[in-house]
């Protein structure tokens, strides 16, 4: 049967929500005439505004969940694909009563599906392993997608002020650093990026290279303000919207941060990106292709190990040596931004 109307379910985080819009995409290459709608949590909603491939974003929130269910089931979809697969999600693709019910074949909840697929036995880049439940379904898929955000000029016209009034023109090269993310276990060493930025500006031909930090929560504006007092060539962005975000990112010729949300947004926009990663699979959240490059430490027994809390000394960040980093993101700078792939 082919699809007349399609929902798919990710309900949070920003990265698996940008790790998912290759599907939508494919799902209007296979089935143009198909109506796509997506259901999403509140915070992560601008993430998919403007996708022209969507006709409605559907959000879930837990005050107005019987709305929810009610209004889903309303619609009256032939498929519902849960890339979520939790208790909440696996119920509302029940109650959708779409007659194709597509999810991950794990244990409790894929009564709620009709078509499970199995987690990937080895680590695969979360794009894959979404499109992967379309291949099972039969659909024609195009390798070597990566997430894509949709931005318009008036969108981001503050973040382009901003870039224009911090001298982000263009004259000089700009190298994005994130260096927050939600588990402490997967972050580099503060002290570190501190010593990453004075190593690239002491590099020949690289004064006045400028460093933009990201951050997202109070908590992390704190965090970052820390490394740009008093630092020539550092500036922080102001609280911007995710797409504002976004456009600034687009604006750098490298970016540089921990396993986060922003660095899978950096490359929706098609910025270079290197990620460092400790306890986190690599195989799993970085596309492993150029422009994108990636640093572990793999000599390490543990390393991937996906513990929020590390039972050693955290080694697998505290040896990842800034010199190391440096190099990389030297070479990065030199090779270019992919014209391809430009702002």
């Amino acid at each position: 049967m082919i699809p007349r109307k399609i929902l798919l379910i990710q309900l949070r985080r920003l990265g698996d929500v940008l790790l998912t819009t290759p599907v939508i995409r494919t799902l209007k290459q296979n089935y143009p005439e198909a109506v796509v709608d997506f259901l999403t949590e509140p915070p992560f909603v601008g993430v998919l505004e403007g996708n022209p491939f969507l006709r409605k974003i559907h959000v879930c929130e837990k005050r107005r969940y019987g709305e929810l269910l009610r209004a889903v089931r309303r619609e009256g979809y032939d498929w519902t694909l849960d890339f979520m697969n939790n208790p909440r999600s696996a119920q509302i693709s029940f109650f959708s009563g779409a007659p194709v019910r597509g999810g991950y074949d794990i244990p409790v909840w894929k009564w709620a599906y009709t078509t499970t697929i199995p987690r990937p036995p080895i680590p695969t880049y979360a794009v894959e392993s979404k499109l992967d439940l379309l291949r099972l379904l039969g659909l024609a898929v195009p390798a070597g997608q990566l997430p894509q955000i949709t931005l318009t000029e008036p969108e981001v016209r503050v973040a382009a002020e901003w870039c224009r009034t911090a001298g982000v023109d263009g004259s000089t090269k700009v190298v994005g650093i994130v260096p927050i993310t939600r588990q402490s276990s997967r972050r580099w060493p503060k002290r570190y990026f501190d010593e990453l930025m004075d190593r690239l500006r002491s590099l020949p031909g690289m004064p006045s290279l400028t460093f933009i930090l990201f951050w997202g929560g109070p908590q992390e504006e704190i965090y970052v303000s820390e490394l740009v007092q008093g630092k020539a060539g550092r500036l922080m962005i102001p609280s911007l919207t995710v797409k504002e975000m976004a456009y600034v990112l687009s604006r750098c010729d490298v970016v540089v941060g921990n396993d986060n949300g922003p660095m899978h947004l950096a490359v929706s926009v098609g910025t270079p990106t290197l990620g460092i990663y400790g306890p986190t699979c690599v195989g799993s959240w970085n596309p492993r292709r150029p422009p994108h490059r990636h640093l572990q430490l793999e000599s390490l027994g543990c390393v991937g190990c996906n513990h929020n809390r590390c039972p050693y000394g955290h080694e697998c960040m505290e040896w990842m040596s800034p010199q190391r980093v440096s190099d990389v993101v030297s070479q990065m700078l030199a090779s270019g931004k992919p014209a391809s792939r430009s702002a």
